[in-house]
């Protein structure tokens, strides 16, 4: 949906937005963040 009120400009912005989440907590690739939560 946030698409359709926000635009394809939208996808820029989570990007950027995910890219400063994943350098605060020490990430430098998508992939090392991915299941680092998940409980075994």
């Amino acid at each position: 949906t946030g698409m359709i009120y926000q635009g394809p400009g939208i996808s820029k912005q989570i990007n950027k937005q995910l890219l400063k989440l994943m350098q605060r907590d020490g990430f430098s690739h998508i992939s090392e963040a991915v299941g680092v939560d998940a409980k075994a």
